[in-house]
């Protein structure tokens, strides 16, 4: 039985059951036919241009639904969003429904590969869910990735699933970006990315409404703003949780380049004699990692601890 992590059209190119062009143009299907709730709410004349994007830039802020701000700031009554709500759903069209419209696959090979796939993906999940639990004071770095999911799915549109976690560094991709908090629970987060991962996160902040900032971002601005936000909202867990946080600006690197620091990954001193051991099993504990796999490639959220 398969352990690992994968989204439902990955799985069914996988196992042979579409082509990757197929899922392609299903998915491109979907993304024409599904819209989001500002454009529900625009087309039943229940919001204003204006208030949707108000609403789009509270959300590039807060950790909170489109809905649940809309509500919040008098836009919409609970009966109104119910409503769009119950409109939105009836009218959204799955990835399986696309994929049978288009005659990729029969609903009978759908619903068999269903089957199959959550099973496969139960088991897959709780393995990954049991090796983060494992790890020491998890909390950090479950927050950061559960925050970093949701950010990347409100900001860009783009999905993301644990997939995988460890206690090393995280591997160093097209582009990495790493920001330092100081306080009482000081902490290093770290995200990495490919180039393609990239420019699709670059597409998505840019088409994107909720993003603060539109036009002319590149790489580096994208990374930068996504490394902002996420440890943005995690300094609010902390400082609700009444630790005192001190966050620095973050700084990106892409491969090849030298941040003149020793590598995080290595102790920074030799050790020598019967610590040696010892001392590099709690210093290679400093780092936590978790990877994301993405509709579109992966990514990893790491994590750096002062040594206890």
């Amino acid at each position: 039985m398969s352990s690992v992590v994968l989204f439902f059209g990955q799985y069914l190119v996988s196992e042979g059951h579409v082509t990757q062009s197929q899922l392609d143009e299903a998915v491109q299907f979907q993304e024409q036919h599904n819209l989001p709730l500002g454009a529900v709410a625009l087309s039943k004349a229940l919001m204003s241009e204006r208030q949707v994007l108000i609403v789009h830039a509270q959300q590039a802020r807060t950790d909170k639904q489109f809905g649940q701000i809309a509500v919040e700031r008098g836009f919409l009554s609970r009966a109104q969003l119910d409503e769009l709500l119950r409109e939105q759903s009836e009218a959204r069209i799955l990835l399986g429904e696309a994929l049978i419209q288009k005659g990729a696959i029969t609903r009978e090979e759908l619903n068999l590969a269903l089957i199959n796939y959550h099973t496969e993906q139960r088991e897959a999940q709780r393995q990954v869910r049991d090796k983060l639990r494992a790890l020491d004071d998890p909390f950090l770095l479950d927050l950061s990735v559960q925050l970093t999911a949701r950010m990347l799915l409100r900001l860009a549109g783009i999905a993301a699933k644990l997939a995988d976690v460890s206690q090393a560094r995280p591997p160093a991709m097209g582009m990495w970006g790493q920001l330092e908090v100081g306080g009482e629970m000081p902490f290093s987060l770290v995200i990495s990315l490919s180039d393609e991962t990239l420019e699709e996160l670059v597409v998505g902040l840019e088409s994107s409404p909720r993003s603060d900032t539109r036009g002319g971002r590149d790489h580096e601005g994208a990374l930068i703003e996504l490394l902002n936000v996420v440890t943005g909202h995690v300094c609010t867990r902390l400082i609700h949780e009444e630790y005192e946080v001190e966050p620095h600006p973050a700084r990106v690197f892409s491969l090849g380049d030298e941040p003149g620091e020793p590598d995080p990954g290595e102790p920074e001193e030799p050790v020598t004699g019967d610590s040696a051991t010892a001392a590099t099993r709690a210093y290679a504990k400093r780092w936590q990692a978790a990877r994301l796999i993405l509709p579109l490639g992966s990514m990893w959220v790491g994590l750096e601890r002062p040594p206890v």
